[in-house]
Parts: structure tokens; C-alpha cells; sequence
């Protein structure tokens, strides 16, 4: 038997990797505990050619990620700022507080363009004033945003 054996990753594993990695491993640890419990198969030429194909599709997300990324941070580092109203009580207070809705709503109408809860990061805004939004499109796209709190009953 073979001192080693390659395999394809199956499913996304700490100690193995990511899905579609190909390895060498000892043939017990294959036989005894990878294969049995689904996480990796021997390959054959279909099965590399399959992987092969996701992988590059998976590559070609990424860069139209990365290209819009691009686009939406041109967009939105023209605006410099984006102005909110809202009610005021006691103490320069604002009823409520500011949250992603609101934010994506204004910059939809300033650029036409829509981005994604899970990219803004809202510091708690309880007071009337101006505040410093980071926006992270990717890993490597991060800028800052201002927001002006404006009062609506002066």
C-alpha cells in the first residue's frame, strides 16, 4: 500500500482546510476516519475537473465583489456627507436613535446605489451632531462617512 494517498477536501475543516484543497495523508486516517465521516474523497479526473470549475467560479465572484466594492466606495466618497433630521427633546436628545435603515435610505438617494447592512458599523447616536460612520465594504475597502444629526422641530 501506498505510504500516502491524495485526497479532495469535501467540506471546509480546521485541520484539513478549505473545500476543494487536495492533500496527501496517511491511508489509515483516510480510510479510518476522513472517509467515514464524509470530509474528504479520492479523486478522479471528473472529480478534479468538477473542483477545478468551482474554484474559478468562485475566483470570478470575488473580483465582481471586488469591482463593485470599487465602484460603491468611488460613489459614496463623493458625498462627504450625509445630513438626517429628526425630533429633539430635552437636552439636544433625539427620539429614537439612528439605525442602518435610515443610513442606507439617504445614500440610496444620493447615489443611486445600495449597500448592505452588514457593511455599516453604527456608533450609538443619541444626540443631535455631527459623527464619524465606518463603512467596510471588503477587507480591503474601509472608509469613514460623516453624519450630520439635524434637529426638524426648530
Amino acid at each position: 500500500m501506498q505510504k500516502y494517498i491524495t485526497v479532495i477536501v469535501k467540506k471546509t475543516h480546521k485541520q484539513l482546510g478549505k473545500k476543494g484543497k487536495i492533500l496527501k495523508l496517511a491511508p489509515g486516517y483516510i480510510f479510518n476516519y476522513l472517509i467515514p465521516n464524509d470530509l474528504v474523497e479520492i479523486p478522479t479526473k471528473g472529480k478534479l475537473k468538477h473542483f477545478a470549475m468551482f474554484n474559478s467560479i468562485e475566483d470570478r465572484k470575488k473580483q465582481t465583489l471586488i469591482l463593485q466594492a470599487k465602484n460603491i466606495k468611488e460613489k459614496i466618497e463623493m458625498i462627504k456627507k450625509i445630513s438626517i433630521t429628526k425630533k429633539i427633546g430635552d437636552k439636544r436628545q433625539i427620539f429614537g436613535s439612528i439605525n442602518e435603515k435610515e443610513i442606507i435610505n439617504e445614500i440610496y438617494k444620493q447615489t443611486n446605489q445600495i449597500i448592505e447592512k452588514k457593511y455599516i458599523e453604527i456608533p450609538l447616536i443619541k444626540t443631535i451632531g455631527l459623527f464619524s460612520l465606518p463603512i467596510k465594504l471588503l477587507n480591503q475597502q474601509e472608509f469613514n462617512l460623516i453624519i450630520q444629526v439635524l434637529p426638524c422641530n426648530i
